[in-house]
Parts: C-alpha cells; structure tokens; sequence
C-alpha cells in the first residue's frame, strides 16, 4: 500500500514538472518562433530619441514649465513584442528655481501594424510614475509620433504630451 502511495505520488510530481517544462519551451522557444514568421510589421529594435519636447502646467496658481525633456528609448523587438529601457531626463522650472530630474523605466508593449503602444514603469522601487506611448511609425521606420499619457512622480498628476517625435539614432 505505501509502494503505490508512493509510486502515484512520483508520478504526480513528474507529470507537473514535465507540463512545466513543456509550458516554458513553448513560452520562449516555439510561440516567438512563431510570431516572429508570422509578423510582417517593421522591426523598431534600436535606439529612439525626442528632444527638447516641454509641457506647462499650473499648480496652486503658480506656473511650472518641464522644458529640456530628452527622451531616450532602447528597443528590442521580438514578432509584436516590444521590450526595453526609457530614460527620462528634464529640467522642472518654477519661476528662477530650477529642477532636475531623471528616472529610468522599463518598457513593454506591442506593435500592431504602423502602430506601438508601450507601458512603462520605473526600474527601482525606490521611484513612481508609470506611463503609456501611443505611437505611429512613419518615414519608412525612422521616427515614431504620438502622445505620451504619464503619472508626474512628484506631485502625481496625469498629463499627456501631445505629438512627441521620436527620431531612430541607431539601427538594433
């Protein structure tokens, strides 16, 4: 009795570490296999950049202008799937007070046609904000246009920037 115990137990415990196994080689061998034969979109792996985008905005009366935002993305692109780091780099002014800020994220998110929508969140826990890019990829895959819709990590408001160009630097 307890060999039969036993023996429907190893079984048990084998049959899940074979169906993980095979869930894992499907996962990152078969199913980008596949997705990369069957996307035909334009590959955008490589590094994107936007300068000198600036927003304003108002808070408690007082007026505050993000200017010098230089945006840097570094994408790796697999079929649909996008992934890679955004670097998030400004100057914050309030009147004659300046600010810097710069924050790193990852990135993650799909391309559907000549469309990109990727999700963003910091690297380090220690850090806020997360965002979204809704881009179209225009000029034979040399830039991207779109919004840019993001939650600011010191005052935590909801903004957009309308109309970010992103211009490709360098071939992945």
């Amino acid at each position: 009795m307890l060999g039969n115990t036993f023996f429907g137990l190893a079984i048990g415990v084998g049959s899940s570490f074979l169906t993980l196994f095979c869930l894992f080689i499907w996962k990152t061998g078969i199913e980008p296999w596949v997705e990369r034969l069957s996307f035909d979109g334009i590959d955008l792996s490589g590094i994107w950049v936007a300068k000198g985008v600036s927003h304003e905005e108002t808070t408690d009366g007082k007026k505050l202008t993000h200017n010098e935002l230089n945006l840097q993305l570094d994408l790796t692109q697999k079929g649909r799937c996008i992934s890679g780091i955004f670097q998030a780099r400004s100057v914050i002014a309030q009147g004659k007070e300046k600010e810097k800020y710069e924050n790193v994220y990852e990135l993650k998110g799909k391309a559907y046609a000549n469309y990109v929508i990727l999700e963003y969140h910091p690297l380090s826990r220690k850090r806020a904000g997360l965002g979204t890019f809704l881009m179209e990829v225009k000029s034979g895959g040399g830039n991207m246009i779109g919004d840019i819709t993001f939650v600011e990590e010191g005052r935590m408001h909801i903004f957009t920037l309308r109309e970010v160009l992103l211009n490709r630097v360098q071939q992945g």
